[in-house]
């Protein structure tokens, strides 16, 4: 049986977008935003989605990479 932090763990990675999703992984970023807090991974996935146009969705999503670089960083 799985805990409730797996069941929350899983249902954050089947809301993740694909275009954010391959961008971490492209990036090779995804351990570096697995190692954010999940109200941290929740919060960078609530900003980037509610953006209505592309463009800013783009502009966010750039710049949580960058955050995920400087923190991967350190």
């Amino acid at each position: 049986m799985e805990s409730g932090f797996d069941e929350v763990d899983q249902q954050q990675r089947q809301s993740m977008p694909n275009f954010v999703r391959s961008a971490l992984e492209r990036q090779q970023l995804m351990e570096a935003y697995r190692a954010c807090s999940l109200e941290k991974q929740r919060d960078y996935i609530w900003w980037i989605s509610s953006a209505k146009r592309r463009a800013t969705q783009e502009r966010r999503l750039s710049q949580m990479l960058n955050d995920l670089r400087k923190t991967s960083i350190d």
